[in-house]
């Protein structure tokens, strides 16, 4: 019983020295930096207001052309990469339910840099277009810069009576990511 009270009495001095312990004035000192900033930039891909497109043509025969540009610009704080994909929202065959328009459309795209495509819109459709230099390399659009796509279409003289009344309505999508992103392959 003596070792219990010894015992207990041990652990009540510990613990007394621990308590005062903590209540004992240690030196400190610190430093702050403050103002630490941290904030995204943005990817902001506008077409200018004074573009030509959609393509509108009704009543068309072989030999008629057209040409529409667009200006692309990039009115966030990123440069960006971008590139234009056409796909095709509906296509009606032509007399006597034969006749793909597209195959009779001979398609000519061009970025600041050059030709990008050149063939008929029915192999363009689904194709990854990317904005590149000359050789092909892909080149950024750097924050607040701008540069134009121009499409040219041409209603094919080999198209015969197959392709009369025929039509097609697609989509040209404009997409950008940024500079890094390595999920973007071209």
């Amino acid at each position: 019983m003596n070792k219990r009270i010894v015992s207990s009495l041990f652990v009540i001095f510990l613990a007394a020295i621990l308590v005062s312990g903590a209540t004992m004035a240690w030196f400190t000192s610190q430093a702050e930096i403050t103002g630490n900033l941290f904030q995204a930039g943005t990817l902001v891909l506008d077409l200018g207001e004074n573009h030509t497109l959609p393509f509108n043509l009704t009543n068309m025969q072989p030999s008629d052309e057209e040409t529409k540009t667009v200006t692309v610009q990039n009115k966030g704080t990123l440069p960006f990469k971008f590139k234009v994909v056409i796909s095709e929202e509906e296509a009606v065959p032509g007399k006597g339910g034969e006749g793909y328009l597209p195959d009779q459309l001979w398609a000519t795209v061009t970025m600041g840099a050059g030709k990008v495509y050149e063939g008929t819109l029915a192999d363009l459709l689904g194709k990854d277009l990317v904005y590149a230099d000359a050789n092909g390399d892909v080149v950024p659009l750097e924050a607040g810069a701008e540069d134009t796509v121009t499409f040219k279409v041409e209603f094919l003289t080999s198209a015969g009576d197959d392709y009369q009344a025929s039509s097609f309505k697609g989509t040209i999508e404009f997409i950008a990511t940024q500079v890094n992103n390595p999920g973007w392959d071209q």
